[in-house]
């Protein structure tokens, strides 16, 4: 349309542009300090222009072609990548600061000082082996180095209870969040039928995949209608119509062979309340699975979606993410549970060995309970408890022993010095032949030692993290983040497109006015 009227319309476009432009930047700015909201912008182009013969084209004005989210994708996704990353090994800090607490070495309640408690007193009966008192020291610090043992022990399997329970707690939030998910996606696709851009809610979604990713690992794919396909140690979890599934927390394993030989599983497994309760599944081990991946606190999906009498699950790898350091963190509580059994059922082996070689006598250590001696279990021999004169300090035993000999508690205190490993035990010398590796104190020390070093190294790559995930967010930020002063400088351009466009009518309106009064 040419002439006044055309005219008209053009500025009246203008109007319209401007307008829509000072909302977004309003909304910008009434959202600055809004978590997860991307700065939207007004993308605004030249409308179609009328061709006219003779004349040629003739502009039509400006057109709203959108407004726009400013994001990063490939920031985005360095942003939870790292934030996985970091939490990894923020929960595994956790987990690492309490087995310090827990070891507290080097100190004078630890389970060193009690060993070495312990070899002394051994020491100091061999020169005194008539000694009621040297042996009552005997029983009191070896009864002590036991109840060390069995505290570190009942300290290592509350924190292997605790994380167990924490990872039961972000699964819960995985859980959570998956369920949030689908809710905005479902909303987002509709929108996207009916043509719109969901701009707000698709910066819901974009908050919620960064809160997903501090707890696992995920890979997204963007959909043709507007969704998202989510997936999580190759297993899908979310999008292209595919169930969302409810992850659980396997808390125990136990396997056995069947009568054809085929190896049988039980897992016991915590289950979402939405699910009908289940408590235990059996099921075939299948071709090819990994034994190993099977652990209390690992994560896993059901592979058929069902809501009752569930027979398939998978196991998933989580990748990166504060579960992740948690299900890591499980398997190190319980190798140090391992390390400290081993060490106290080396220990008592030796010490038994020595003091009685036949089999004749008393143990000097006995198992609390059934079964082999371990670090919750061992203790003193009550017999010795209560007799410590039944210690034998002497190589014989017999009636007419010489008085004051000392030589087996001196073989004793000299298995300080001997490995865990030792075998071949020669009676006649009190000595063990084959005695290759570490002794019961060094294997200590470097159990300690290996968890200063790995509770160092997780402590700077956590620092790591931040200080890279820091410079992430500022990058992030930088692009997707309002800018007050360049909102008000943007909300001052706006205004004065506004007034421009304003005043063209009002002369277009003069004008209309002349031509009425040129007719009357």
């Amino acid at each position: 349309m040419s002439g006044i009227f055309g005219t008209m319309n053009i500025a009246n476009s203008g109007l319209q542009a401007m307008q829509s432009a000072v909302n977004t930047t309003s909304n910008n700015i009434s959202n600055a300090q809004t978590e997860g909201y991307s700065r939207k912008r007004v993308d605004l182009v030249t409308n179609t222009p009328q061709h006219l013969n003779g004349i040629g084209e003739i502009s039509t004005g400006v057109k709203i072609e959108g407004v726009t989210r400013i994001r990063d994708v490939f920031t985005d996704r360095q942003v939870r990548l790292e934030t996985g990353r970091l939490n990894t090994y923020e929960s595994q800090n956790g987990v690492y600061d309490r087995l310090e607490i827990i070891f507290n070495e080097p100190s004078e309640t630890g389970i060193s000082d009690a060993m070495q408690e312990m070899w002394n007193a051994w020491q100091e009966l061999s020169k005194t082996p008539e000694s009621i008192t040297a042996r009552t020291i005997v029983v009191e610090q070896s009864t002590t180095m036991a109840d060390r043992f069995g505290h570190t022990a009942s300290q290592l399997q509350d924190l292997k209870s605790e994380t167990l329970f924490q990872v039961s707690q972000n699964t819960f939030e995985i859980n959570t969040k998956l369920e949030q998910l689908t809710a905005v996606d479902e909303q987002i696709k509709a929108a996207v039928t009916r043509e719109m851009v969901p701009n707000d809610l698709m910066d819901q979604r974009d908050l919620l995949l960064d809160q997903l990713s501090a707890f696992v690992s995920f890979s997204k794919t963007d959909l043709a209608d507007g969704g998202i396909q989510l997936t999580v140690g190759g297993q899908a979890v979310m999008g292209n119509n595919t169930p969302t599934p409810t992850f659980s927390t396997v808390q125990s394993v136990e396997t056995y062979e069947d009568e054809s030989g085929t190896t049988q599983m039980k897992v016991a497994v915590a289950v979402k309340g939405d699910v009908n309760t289940i408590e235990f599944l059996d099921a075939p081990l299948s071709a090819g699975f990994d034994l190993n991946t099977w652990k209390a606190g690992s994560v896993i999906v059901p592979t058929a979606q069902t809501t009752e009498n569930p027979t398939g699950f998978t196991v998933v790898k989580t990748g990166e993410g504060s579960i992740n350091g948690l299900q890591s963190m499980m398997t190190e509580v319980e190798d140090y549970t391992q390390k400290m059994d081993a060490l106290a059922s080396g220990m008592a082996g030796l010490i038994n060995q020595v003091h009685n070689p036949d089999n004749t006598g008393l143990d000097f250590f006995i198992s609390g309970g059934a079964g082999t001696i371990t670090a919750a279990n061992i203790q003193v021999n009550s017999s010795l408890k209560d007799k410590p004169e039944l210690i034998a300090a002497g190589k014989s035993s017999a009636a007419d022993a010489p008085v004051g000999d000392g030589s087996r508690a001196l073989a004793i205190a000299a298995l300080r010095d001997v490995s865990l490993n030792a075998s071949d035990y020669d009676k006649t010398t009190m000595t063990f032949i084959t005695t290759t590796g570490d002794t019961a104190d060094a294997r200590y020390r470097a159990t300690i030692a290996g968890l200063g070093v790995d509770a160092a190294y997780s402590r700077t790559m956590a620092d790591n993290e931040t200080s890279l995930l820091n410079q992430l967010h500022q990058r992030r930020e930088s692009v997707m983040g309002v800018s007050i002063d360049e909102e008000i400088s943007a909300l001052v351009k706006f205004q004065t497109g506004y007034q421009a466009n304003a005043r063209v009518m009002t002369t277009l309106t003069s004008m209309l006015d002349t031509l009425i009064n040129m007719v009357r």
